[in-house]
């Protein structure tokens, strides 16, 4: 295996002082061979962002991907990991938030995005009700 050098994976420094990897592995429509892809990615080609999503279907390999890669000695606060809130659970932002911890087996996501933000309308009501909180709400 091909020791990656954390200074060749070149990162953003964020308003909050935190860093974020410049070059991503999106995980999207990634449903074959997920762990081993992604366990290449960061073991062999230096990736240390790892982006996927509930609506993905994929969080539980990524995890378990991360937890390899992890336990073959690459320190977790390297890998920087996003992952999405579905519309679906827009009432209860901090449960769907706590299910994606549990799936990528991690304490911490790096970055929690609401993934296209839209509220939700029941199209069949006279007045297209808007079904979900507030946007201010939710995030």
């Amino acid at each position: 295996m091909v020791e990656v050098v954390p200074e060749k994976s070149p990162r953003f420094t964020l308003n909050n002082g935190t860093t974020m990897p410049v070059l991503g592995l999106g995980t999207f429509q990634m449903t074959e061979n997920t762990k081993e892809l992604i366990k290449s990615a960061i073991l062999v080609h230096g990736y240390r962002h790892i982006d996927t999503a509930k609506i993905y279907g994929n969080e539980a390999e990524v995890g378990e991907a991360i937890a390899e890669c992890v336990a073959a000695g690459v320190p977790r606060e390297e890998i920087y990991v996003t992952t999405k809130l579905w519309h679906d659970d827009y009432h209860d932002v901090e449960a769907a938030c706590r299910e994606s911890l549990r799936k990528l087996k991690l304490d911490y996501i790096d970055l929690y995005l609401v993934h296209w933000m839209r509220p939700c309308i029941n199209w069949e009501s006279p007045n297209w009700d808007i079904t979900s909180p507030p946007h201010h709400v939710i995030w």
